[in-house]
C-alpha cells in the first residue's frame, strides 16, 4: 500500500483568503483555520491588531523553508523527523499550537532515537510538561459518570463522550439501563488501551506505534470517527506503518479510511 500524499503548495484557492509573507516567500492560507491551530495566529488574524485587516501578513525572524515544514506539520502534511523536530519545538514556542506540541510529543515518544533527542535539555522539558499534561481522568465538578474497567475508574463527562462515539451516545444518553447509573462497565477491553483510547477522544497524545492497531479496533467497536481520524493520521506518518498495518483489520481500515 502507498499513502504518500502530495505536500500543500501554499498558493492561492477559494478557501485562502491571507497571505503570509516570510522573507520573499508568500503563503496563502485560511485565517479560521490557523485560528483554531494557533494561539499566536488567533491574536494576529481574527484580533483587534492592525494585522487582522490587511490581506498580507509579515512573518518575521523566520526561514521561509523552516517556516513551510511548520505550516505542513500544522496541516498534518509533513512527517516529523529527528532532524526537525527540534527546530519545530522551537518554533512552537512562537506559534504556540497545542496540535504541533501533540505530534511532536507523539513523535518523540515513539522515536528510535528517543535517548538521543532527550539530550537536548528543551526536548526533556518539553516531553516533562507534556506528559504531566495528561488527562488522569479523575473526578472534577464537569465529570458526571464513571466508567469501569476491571477495576479501573475514569471520571468523565457525558456529553462529551457522546458528542465524540456513536457507543457511548446510546449507552450513556440512550434509554437503556446505563443512562441512569452513576458507574457503567466497559467489558473486553484492558485498562491501559482504554486509557489511552479515551486520551485520543480528548485530544491527547497517547496514540503509540505500540497501541495503534488496538486502537483502531475500539475506534471500530465505539464508533468515533475523531479517534478513527487520529489513527490513520498517525498509522500514515508513522515509520512503522508496514508492521503497524500487517494487521488484516488495520490493513483494511486504511484502505477504507484512505
Amino acid at each position: 500500500m502507498n499513502f504518500t500524499a502530495k505536500l500543500r503548495s501554499f498558493e492561492a484557492t477559494d478557501k485562502t483568503d491571507v497571505v503570509l509573507v516570510v522573507e520573499d516567500e508568500k503563503f496563502h492560507v485560511e485565517k479560521k483555520f490557523l485560528a483554531e491551530k494557533s494561539e499566536f495566529f488567533r491574536g494576529l488574524l481574527l484580533g483587534s491588531c492592525k494585522e487582522s485587516r490587511q490581506s498580507e501578513v509579515a512573518i518575521n525572524g523566520f526561514d521561509p523553508s523552516d517556516f513551510r515544514k511548520f505550516l505542513e506539520i500544522l496541516h498534518e502534511e509533513r512527517i516529523l523527523t529527528d532532524e526537525n523536530v527540534g527546530m519545530i519545538l522551537e518554533m512552537n514556542d512562537h506559534f504556540a499550537s497545542d496540535s504541533v506540541a501533540r505530534s511532536c510529543f507523539v513523535f518523540i515518544l515513539n522515536s528510535a532515537n528517543i535517548k538521543v533527542l532527550a539530550e537536548s535539555e528543551k526536548i526533556t522539558n518539553f516531553m516533562m510538561d507534556s506528559a504531566a499534561k495528561l488527562r488522569r481522568f479523575e473526578a472534577t465538578d464537569k465529570t458526571d459518570v464513571v466508567l469501569v474497567v476491571d477495576d479501573e475508574k475514569f471520571h468523565v463527562e457525558k456529553k462529551y463522550v457522546a458528542e465524540k462515539s456513536d457507543f457511548f451516545r446510546g449507552l450513556l444518553l440512550g434509554s437503556c439501563k446505563e443512562s441512569k447509573q452513576s458507574e457503567v462497565d466497559i467489558h473486553g477491553f484492558d485498562p491501559t488501551d482504554f486509557r489511552a483510547f479515551l486520551g485520543v477522544l480528548h485530544e491527547q497524545p497517547t496514540l503509540t506505534d505500540e497501541n495503534a492497531a488496538m486502537l483502531v479496533i475500539m475506534s471500530n467497536y465505539f464508533v468515533s470517527e475523531s479517534v478513527a481520524r487520529k489513527c490513520y493520521s498517525f498509522i500514515w506518518k508513522s515509520k512503522n506503518i508496514k508492521v503497524i498495518t500487517k494487521s488484516e483489520e488495520v490493513s483494511d481500515f486504511m484502505v477504507k479510511f484512505f
